[in-house]
């Protein structure tokens, strides 16, 4: 029963984040094998609206202002047996704050629910960042103590994370990551901002060439990969394909790859706030060029400092420890294809100037906060499975 409200939960919150769903679920004690059959791929037919995409096509700035302190809210208009659905946005919020747009609709502190750090007095678990109080102290393990057994989850102190410390156990222990480019990690993993190659060695972000194999796509140049016989290609968009209703219309191709098919399941769609639908394919020409322009700031990252400070020490994703203006350029170009769709940026990235209010909105209360949803979801579905 609990591994079916895992299930459920992780498919119908945050379905657009498969790789992270599995790796979490694994996180929980279970085998790769088990969470890819209990997660489904989003790859078969149109995967239609997932994660923010419904606030991107849906935003709307409009002249006539709300007569209550809204920053965002949604509006349904509703025509004989037709409904469309306005995200309407109001308001900036000041230095410090965000939209909460999914339940007050006000501004608020951005911190949010502030919690206590590593050996600060506590009551409840939830007054600890690392959820557990033990003897009235927020409590971490160290290096080599057990983090994940069956008789609970805990956080690892800054620098270390929770891994399987042999193949034959299911408990996890704090160990150091690999932040050594090159390394093939034993019993441990890599850090944030490495990812492993197809050797399964850690390597950094953007040093793979086009036309070689890559273990993920962030670490090809172009930031993208087309699926082959051998695994995953870097490439990049040479030809985007079109897409309708029933799927691709007009072929597209990859630059050292096939052609994108007719018969190729990568078409999304989504409603916009006239109630017309739009649909666009997953991937860009655009994309390539917007990672190529956040390398150069993830070149002059420090990853041994960002793995190894307090402040991130319970970040979701590497994204969510970088600073805003590197931070909005890894967003514009995850979500390029949704964006540019929505006509909110141009081919060339740039925000269309009638639609400023609507950009910059959606990249600082939309997509800068999601990834806090998913976290604390996670973190109750642990709870579940324990």
């Amino acid at each position: 029963m609990k591994l079916l409200l895992f299930f459920l939960l992780l498919v119908y919150t945050i379905q657009d984040e498969r790789d992270d769903m599995i790796n979490s679920c694994m996180a929980a004690g279970l085998t790769r094998e088990v969470c890819e059959g209990m997660i489904p791929d989003d790859d078969s037919g149109d995967s239609g609206v997932s994660g923010d995409d419904e606030e991107i096509f849906q935003a709307k700035c409009p002249d006539d202002k709300t007569k209550t302190n809204a920053c965002a809210f949604k509006n349904q208009l509703v025509s004989g047996t037709t409904t469309n659905t306005e995200f309407l946005i109001f308001k900036k919020c000041g230095k410090g704050e965000k939209c909460d747009y999914e339940r007050r609709h006000i501004c608020i502190d951005k911190e949010g629910f502030k919690q206590r750090k590593n050996d600060k007095s506590c009551n409840y678990d939830n007054d600890c960042l690392s959820l557990k109080c033990i003897s009235n102290k927020c409590t971490v393990k160290k290096e080599g103590e057990t983090c994940y057994s069956s008789s609970g989850l805990y956080s690892c102190e800054a620098g270390l994370i929770c891994h399987t410390y042999s193949d034959s156990s299911t408990e996890r222990k704090c160990v150091k990551p690999v932040l050594t480019a090159g390394t093939k990690p034993e019993h441990t993993e890599c850090g944030k901002g490495l990812e492993q190659d197809a050797d399964q060695k850690c390597q950094k972000y953007g040093t793979i060439e086009d036309g070689k194999k890559t273990g993920d796509p962030l670490l090809c140049k172009s930031g993208l990969a087309h699926v082959s016989t051998d695994g995953y290609i870097c490439d990049r968009i040479d030809t985007e394909p079109t897409c309708d209703e029933r799927g691709v219309l007009t072929k597209g191709k990859w630059a050292k790859g096939d052609e994108i098919p007719l018969t190729d399941a990568g078409c999304k769609h989504a409603t916009d706030y006239n109630g017309n639908k739009v649909h666009y394919y997953k991937y860009s020409k655009l994309q390539s060029k917007l990672y190529e322009e956040f390398l150069e700031d993830y070149d002059d990252l420090d990853l041994e400092d960002l793995n190894s400070k307090d402040k991130y020490a319970y970040a979701d994703e590497f994204k969510d420890m970088l600073k805003w203006k590197t931070k909005k350029k890894y967003l514009l170009y995850e979500n390029a294809p949704a964006l540019q769709a929505a006509k909110l940026i141009d081919s060339d990235g740039k925000v269309e100037s009638d639609k400023k209010c609507e950009y910059e909105f959606i990249m600082k209360n939309v997509l800068s906060s999601s990834n806090t949803k998913v976290g604390f979801l996670l973190l109750a579905l642990f709870a579940l499975l324990l």
